[in-house]
């Protein structure tokens, strides 16, 4: 159970820390105006980072990867759809549309993207394979 909630926690702040420094350093306010180049590139910036968080708390939790990631995935959107109801009327929304549209379904391709590769590397090799044959069941090839 606390590798779950570490995995989550986790997960959220893999999205979040990065995308509080971009709006530091760059000094853009992420409820001001931008414009549409920095627009897409913090929508770009923050699904990877949503990407690699959901990946993360999969990771992290040691099973179930897509339901951690889609835990993760339910805490940005819910973070996003307050921070969406306190701005509107008060500032631009474009953060919290792309936080609610794609960078919360990017974190829940991440948690699918790590169930992918531990099951890769938790499969069996298909039974008959070339691995699984003795040296004398090994196919004979002609060489020329």
């Amino acid at each position: 159970m606390l590798r779950s909630v570490v995995g989550v926690v986790i997960g959220y702040l893999a999205f979040a820390i990065p995308l509080i420094v971009l709006f530091q350093v760059t000094g853009q306010p992420p409820h001001g105006e931008a414009s549409l180049r920095f627009m897409v590139g913090a929508s770009v910036y923050g699904v990877a980072c949503a990407l690699l968080g959901g990946y993360l708390s999969g990771w992290i939790a040691g099973r179930r990867p897509l339901a951690h990631s889609i835990a993760t995935a339910v805490v940005l959107a819910l973070v996003a759809a307050g921070s969406l109801a306190a701005t509107i009327g008060k500032g631009q929304i474009w953060s919290q549309v792309a936080a609610l549209t794609l960078i919360a379904p990017a974190a829940v391709l991440g948690g699918w993207l790590r169930q992918c590769v531990a099951s890769e590397s938790q499969s069996p090799t298909p039974a008959g394979s070339i691995r699984d044959r003795s040296p004398e069941e090994q196919p004979v090839t002609a060489h020329p």
